[in-house]
């Protein structure tokens, strides 16, 4: 079985925000943990700025 590195591991970006009777950073928590099972590594933000970073065009989700 090929073993997953964190080079080519696929990365995901959660960024969460909104009113907090949403409950929004227990969402982020919850589809952060969905998404490592299936192998993702997983970068959670709390504002929109990281938009602004070309570095996410290399992110799978």
């Amino acid at each position: 079985m090929h073993q997953l590195t964190e080079k080519n591991m696929r990365q995901a970006l959660i960024v969460w925000g909104g009113w907090d009777g949403h409950e929004p950073e227990e969402g982020a928590r919850v589809v952060k943990a969905m998404l490592e099972e299936e192998g993702f590594g997983v970068r959670v933000e709390t504002t929109t700025e990281i938009f602004a970073d070309p570095s996410i065009a290399d992110l799978s989700l």
